[in-house]
Order: C-alpha cells, then sequence, then structure tokens
C-alpha cells in the first residue's frame, strides 16, 4: 500500500502509516513527507527504530535542521 497520511484534526497533524525506514533514500519518499509536511504542520511517525543519526538524516531531508535544541543537547546535528 505504500506511505499514506491519517489527518488527526481538522486544523493540523497526521499521522504516517507505512514508512519503511529503507526508502528514506528515495527522493520520492522525501517528496510525498514534505508535501504531507506542508499540508499538516505536524507528523506523527511511530517506532520507526531509527538511531540518532537516521533521525537527524530524516529532518535534514525535510528542511534545516535546528542545531542543539537545550533538551537534546546530547545530538549533535551535522
Amino acid at each position: 500500500m505504500g506511505i499514506h497520511f491519517e489527518r488527526l484534526t481538522p486544523a493540523l497533524g497526521a499521522n504516517v502509516h507505512g514508512l519503511d525506514p529503507a526508502a528514506l533514500d528515495d527522493g520520492s519518499t522525501f517528496d510525498k513527507l514534505h508535501a504531507a509536511l506542508m499540508e499538516h504542520q505536524v507528523l506523527f511517525v511511530d517506532r520507526l527504530g531509527l538511531d540518532a543519526d537516521s533521525l537527524a538524516a530524516l529532518g535534514r531531508g525535510l528542511g534545516p535542521v535546528a542545531h542543539n535544541h537545550h533538551s537534546y543537547a546530547c545530538l549533535l546535528y551535522t
């Protein structure tokens, strides 16, 4: 079935379903995620099992990543 999005409220937010971590290297997956982020403003992804570096790469695929958030100073986003 592939990646799809479940709207959570009329105003914002969607659950992401069917996202395969192996597909994060695929540009079309990032295009779909980015389009959904622009539409829903907030995306929730559950249990992908990504390590910190992979999570940072996912963020960079969607746009600029904020560096050294005070709550997550242990993570280095380069």
